[in-house]
């Protein structure tokens, strides 16, 4: 998700703003997500890392495309730390934990990245769960349960979720657990899982 990317030409498209609908959603990937995300992939597709380049270079591609302010370099440093060789992350990114629960994985990443010095990175590390999850060849889910899985967080979503009535959604810190119920509402509301949610909020709260 590009930093500077122009929306304009997007939101034009779209029928009525922020209508969230299957419809939309198409446009929206169609505009812009699909292309993005068909390049990152192509970039690192993978198994469980062995190559700790791969992962920095994974990381960073996020960083740069993600909406996310400030120094990330001890962050993405713990990140790595913490995913090298702990089977417990990847058996949750391949789906091989009971009772899965995502919030739970994003939060012992924040945790160890605000041991190491580094700042609680909830969209990054969502993200790259996210993204994990599709990349792993190895991983038991399809790929509509995985997109499912990780939610991601970042201001512009929030801000879109304020304006449809979620106004605790733009509150300082807000914990990723609160963050995730508010996704899960408004997927059960809508019908629309939470990647759909994510890309056309993402847009429609850029122009905010």
């Amino acid at each position: 998700m590009a930093r500077n990317v122009d929306t304009t030409q997007i939101l034009a498209k779209m029928k009525v703003i922020p209508q969230l609908s299957k419809e939309n959603v198409a446009i929206v990937n169609k505009e812009y997500f699909d292309e993005f995300e068909k390049n990152l992939e192509a970039t690192h597709e993978c198994g469980r890392f062995a190559d700790k380049e791969i992962l920095e270079r994974a990381l960073d591609e996020l960083d740069n495309k993600l909406p996310i302010s400030g120094d990330t370099g001890k962050s993405k440093k713990a990140l790595v730390q913490y995913i090298m060789g702990n089977n417990e992350f990847w058996d949750n990114i391949e789906g091989k934990t009971k009772n899965f629960d995502p919030v739970y994985v994003v939060n012992k990443m924040t945790e160890f990245s605000l041991s190491r010095e580094g700042r609680e990175e909830i969209c990054l590390c969502s993200a790259l769960c996210r993204y994990l999850s599709e990349w792993t060849s190895g991983s038991v889910l399809d790929k509509k349960q995985r997109q499912h899985r990780f939610p991601l967080y970042n201001e512009p979503v929030c801000r879109a979720l304020a304006e449809l009535g979620y106004t605790h959604a733009t509150k300082q810190n807000l914990p990723y657990f609160e963050f995730a119920r508010i996704m899960a509402d408004l997927s059960l509301k809508t019908g629309l899982n939470y990647v759909e949610l994510d890309h056309i909020l993402w847009i429609y709260g850029k122009t905010l």
